[in-house]
């Protein structure tokens, strides 16, 4: 409990530490800078529970690397750089159970949520680089 009391403001500290930068320089709407600070803290939450948990494998080292490739899949699959749909489907189980799947959408509807096209805020010109369901070359 007093973990979690310590644990938790600097979780929020933390985030909005992160997103203060980005919606500075990029004059993102700050009416939705409290709810992506809630998301991201969320997130971090999850992960601070995952480090807790993998820190009580016997040897450090080996509990640091367990924690370091559970960050990496749930990045990997958050939908960010592989469609779900492209994924197969023992691994597919990760993309719907990972925090980042669900918390980075949200962030980006945070973000960008309030450009609705009625005050001339319609960004132009984007669309896909290329019709494959990967990004690159």
């Amino acid at each position: 409990l007093a973990n979690l009391a310590i644990q938790l403001p600097m979780i929020f500290v933390l985030a909005v530490a992160a997103l203060l930068p980005p919606w500075a320089i990029d004059a993102l709407p700050w009416v939705t800078f409290p709810s992506a600070v809630l998301v991201f803290g969320v997130i971090l939450f999850a992960l601070e529970c995952v480090a807790q948990a993998m820190s009580l494998v016997g040897n450090p080292l080996l509990g640091m690397m367990l924690f370091i490739t559970h960050w990496f899949v749930t990045f990997l699959f958050s939908g960010l750089f592989i469609k779900i749909s492209s994924v197969i489907w023992p691994l597919r189980i990760l993309c719907y159970i990972t925090p980042m799947r669900w918390g980075m959408p949200s962030m980006i509807y945070q973000a960008f949520s309030p450009y609705d096209g009625e005050r001339g805020d319609v960004f132009e010109g984007a669309g896909k680089c290329t019709p494959s369901p990967f990004f690159g070359p």
